[in-house]
């Protein structure tokens, strides 16, 4: 009995004991999963999030300290300058909170900035040195009152004392205010105030104010805002000064059925004066516009500027008035049928009143047209079109002073697409013309035209495309007009690498007005070569004559080409086979030889030039450093004769040669070398530049420093002198940053 007891205890004893184990270990299985799936939480990918930096979440205080000195030696035929320069600069600035981040942020800042300067300079028996200081010292501070607030005021004040040797010293300060206030049913309004006084013993004593006030507001769609700004500036020493005031308005607002509208409006006035000589100008500016598609069928858009400005200087007076109009609409009632109308008119006019001179150019232009679709291939069109343009001094070309045209006409295009070419295509119209012109001329008849092309026409060898149009306007009375454009385009598809293309364009207008006539040709050819992947070709040719059988009339005031004959032609090529190394030659030739006619006077110019050259660069790791070569040739001959009877001819080879190593020697010091040479011939003149610089940079701990020398050797054959110049300098500069 007592040893089954003794069994009972101690099973029960040894139950327990597992009991305790087995929950220790799920408790440590727990801990053990939680640690894992702590781990899979925090190192599992996420999306980036981007981190704001608060620069005034801590009180930050900067010192920056630069010096630097510079030495400059310069001599060239008995003539010496001579320089050295130390220049120190020490700024201070604190960044940070008062009590909390909430209540009010500050910057302040102090910089003192001096320079001194000695000259010396040797001229032959002329010797003379000077010594110049300039002295710039600098104050600022900046506080944000309540900056997370609706109501964020800032305020801020900076003076400016400059002081050099052979001027006054100079007091700039100014401070002003910057208030923004965010509302929830008022307009959000900011505001602003600038103060700035400027004064100079005997010099300068100018006061400026400047301030404005801006209103936003967005009510249901409408997005508004009106603005005014307005200063004045007076300096009693000087005896001058200036007042402006601006007002501005504008309103954008997005209404129903996909319509959007904006209208601006602007007003601005300004009056200076500088003793005696006065000026007076005021403008006004504005914009409407509207766009609107409440349907996919229906579509239009409008916009309309102006600009009207008055300035008097003084007892002349000059007023301008600018106007631009655009406007066009879309409708597709039903499938195939597209109607579209346009109109856009612009106006300048310029009126002085010393002169009693006016100049006055306005252009309209207007027209409506519909299309209608047949079938796959045929389609239909109707239009009509006004334009009218006046210009006082009449159209550069023709002479004329006043140009309206009438036109009404109806069109029938067919369109085929075929399996060896793109399409096809052709078309035919009949209409009405009538055109107005002065002086005294004009034509009324019926207008014609025809046209025809082939796009994408597979040749095997190449692609072809190419079109013709014709269209002409014949009158009763013998007057005509004759407008034909033939076109032709090759692109080669045959050699993948070598991808061509060759277009050929004529254009000839036979006008009722002499003058208006022309013939113009167009040749252009462009061609790759890609068989060598490291060898790329590019190479282009155009060829352009224009005729103008007829000269202007006698009293054209404008100067202008009757005919002209230009040539221009390009060939480069990549070399790119060597790592790190590329090569490149290049040609280019153009000339062109017109026929210039002005104030009745006529003129022959002549042009021509011409360049080839070749150039190289070179980049690789040398001596654990890198290094940089690159060299160049080049030849350029250029012709040229104006109104002059004399032939300009500038012969000119450069070569140049160039090398740079970076090296870093150690871990806070890098080393830099370059070398340059420069050999110019220019009509048999030459010129020589030989230049070699070096810097050291090296940073001990918290400072950096610098050290530069560049020595140049030049012979210059054209300006007749020869010259040296020699130049270093040396740099320290150290930032201490402390948060507190």
């Amino acid at each position: 009995m007592e040893h089954e007891t003794w069994n009972m205890k101690h099973g029960i004893s040894s139950f327990k004991l597992h009991a305790s184990c087995f929950l220790l270990l799920v408790s440590c299985r727990r801990r053990y999963i939680f640690f894992i799936i702590m781990l899979v939480i925090l190192f599992i990918p996420a999306r980036a999030r981007g981190v704001e930096v608060d620069r005034y979440a801590f009180n930050i205080l900067r010192l920056n300290i630069d010096l630097s000195y510079e030495e400059y030696n310069y001599n060239s035929k008995g003539i010496k300058q001579e320089y050295s320069t130390f220049q120190q600069r020490y700024s201070l600035g604190v960044t940070g909170k008062l009590i909390d981040r909430r209540l009010l942020i500050y910057d302040a800042a102090i910089e003192f900035d001096e320079k001194t300067t000695d000259t010396k300079t040797t001229s032959g028996a002329f010797r003379q040195s000077a010594e110049s200081a300039i002295n710039i010292n600098k104050y600022m501070l900046k506080t944000t009152v309540l900056p997370k607030s609706r109501i964020p005021l800032t305020l801020y004040a900076d003076r400016s004392v400059s002081d050099t040797t052979y001027s006054n010293e100079v007091t700039t300060d100014n401070y002003g205010l910057d208030w923004m206030l965010w509302f929830i049913t008022l307009p959000t309004t900011h505001l602003t105030l600038n103060q700035q006084l400027i004064q100079s013993i005997g010099q300068q004593d100018e006061e400026t104010i400047s301030y404005s006030i801006d209103l936003s507001k967005g009510i249901g769609p409408t997005s508004n805002s009106i603005g005014y700004s307005a200063g004045d500036t007076k300096d009693s020493i000087r005896n001058s000064g200036s007042e402006y005031s601006t007002i501005t308005f504008s309103n954008s607002t997005a209404l129903p059925m996909d319509t959007d509208f904006h209208m601006g409006m602007a007003e601005s006035d300004r009056f200076s004066f500088r003793k005696d000589n006065t000026t007076d100008y005021n403008s006004s500016a504005g914009s409407v516009g509207l766009r609107t598609k409440p349907t996919k069928v229906f579509s239009q858009e409008y916009n309309y500027t102006f600009l009207k400005s008055d300035q008097k200087i003084n007892n002349e007076k000059q007023l301008t008035d600018n106007e631009y109009f655009a406007g066009n609409v879309k409708f597709n009632p039903a499938e195939g049928l597209n109607t579209f109308a346009n109109m856009t008119s612009s106006k300048y006019n310029s009126t002085a009143s010393s002169k009693s001179t006016t100049t006055e150019n306005m252009d309209i232009s207007t027209g409506a047209s519909y299309r209608y679709k047949i079938n796959a291939e045929w389609s239909a069109t109707e239009s009509v079109g006004y334009g009218g343009s006046e210009s006082t001094y009449g159209d550069p070309v023709t002479g004329k002073r006043e140009r309206t045209t009438v036109t009404a006409n109806s069109a029938l295009n067919y369109l085929k697409r075929l399996t060896w070419a793109n399409s096809f295509s052709a078309g035919g119209l009949l209409g009405y013309h009538k055109e107005w012109t002065k002086p005294e001329q004009g034509i009324e008849g019926l207008s014609y035209g025809l046209n025809t092309g082939l796009s994408e026409i597979n040749l095997t060898y190449a692609h072809l495309s190419s079109g013709y149009a014709y269209s002409g306007v014949t009158s009763s009375d013998g007057k005509n007009i004759e407008n034909q454009t033939f076109y032709t385009t090759a692109k080669s598809s045959y050699l993948t690498y070598l991808p061509a293309t060759v277009s050929y364009n004529y254009h000839t207008l036979d006008s009722y007005i002499d003058s208006e006539d022309v013939k113009e040709n167009t040749v252009k050819a462009e061609a790759r070569l890609r068989y060598f992947n490291y060898l790329p070709v590019e190479a282009s040719y155009k060829y352009y004559t224009l005729v103008r059988p007829a000269g202007p009339p006698s009293d054209q005031k404008f100067a202008y080409s009757i005919d002209r004959e230009e040539n221009s032609f390009n060939v480069r090529a990549n070399l790119t086979y060597f790592k790190n190394t590329t090569i490149a030659a290049y040609t280019t030739y153009n000339d062109y030889i017109q026929s210039v006619v002005e104030k009745g006077l006529k003129r022959e110019e002549i042009s021509s030039a011409w360049e080839t050259g070749i150039k190289g660069s070179h980049k690789r790791v040398f001596l654990a450093g890198m290094l940089d070569l690159s060299a160049g040739y080049g030849k350029a001959l250029s012709e040229n004769r104006g109104s002059s009877r004399d032939i300009i001819i500038n012969d000119t080879i450069n070569i140049y040669y160039k090398g740079s190593y970076d090296k870093r020697l150690g871990r806070n010091m890098v080393w830099k070398l370059q070398l340059e040479r420069n050999d110019t011939i220019t009509n048999g003149l030459l010129d020589i530049v030989d230049s070699m610089e070096t810097a050291l940079f090296y940073r001990l701990r918290a400072w950096f420093l610098s050290a530069e020398y560049r020595h140049t050797e030049g012979a210059m054959k054209t300006a007749n002198r020869d010259y040296t110049e020699e130049r270093w300098m040396l740099k320290v500069s150290r930032s201490f940053v402390r948060i507190f």
